[in-house]
């Protein structure tokens, strides 16, 4: 799966292809504040993530064809299940997140 590393502060950008592992752990290298972590899955549909403060992250998921974008405040512990989950195809209830016009 296509991932993309990018840190705002630095100018830092890491991208790649992996497998689960590989992701997870490029995920567990961001601790840096304004992070951004990106999976982009087969059917080109999106995952994102930012890290806004210690263990505050923002999970992101962008329907452009809806033009609004999915999103909830996730700890850390979330996000790898939400990667996880994405990862193996598992549909993500969003249920639970907020709506916002892109």
């Amino acid at each position: 799966m296509e991932y993309n590393c990018f840190n705002v502060n630095i100018g830092h950008e890491i991208k790649g292809n992996g497998n689960l592992e590989e992701i997870l752990e490029e995920f567990g290298k961001l601790y840096i504040t304004d992070s951004f972590f990106t999976l982009v899955n087969d059917k080109k549909e999106i995952l994102q993530f930012m890290l806004e403060k210690n263990d505050g992250w923002v999970a992101d998921i962008p329907e452009m064809e809806k033009n609004r974008a999915l999103q909830k405040h996730v700890e850390y512990s979330q996000c790898i299940t939400l990667i996880e989950d994405f990862y193996n195809g598992i549909s993500i209830d969003t249920s639970d997140f907020d709506i916002l016009p892109l």
